[in-house]
């Protein structure tokens, strides 16, 4: 089994939907927390994208045809 080298996550944080979904209370939080522990205990590269970024995420994702794929 080859050496493990690099450890990314993206971890994601939403309290505000923007599609009618009632405001969350830790998600943001829990994200933060978690980004937090994979830095500090396990050495990871975290992308965290929380709230309006973590949406915009999505705006780029969604942009994708059938020729190209995305994955998260």
């Amino acid at each position: 089994m080859p050496e493990i080298k690099r450890s990314l996550a993206v971890v994601i944080g939403i309290n505000a939907y923007s599609n009618g979904i009632q405001r969350l209370e830790t998600a943001v939080n829990d994200a933060e927390k978690l980004a937090k522990i994979l830095k500090e205990k396990y050495q990871y590269e975290v992308l965290l994208l929380l709230d309006e970024h973590a949406s915009a995420a999505d705006r780029f994702v969604r942009r994708f045809d059938a020729e190209h794929t995305a994955f998260i």
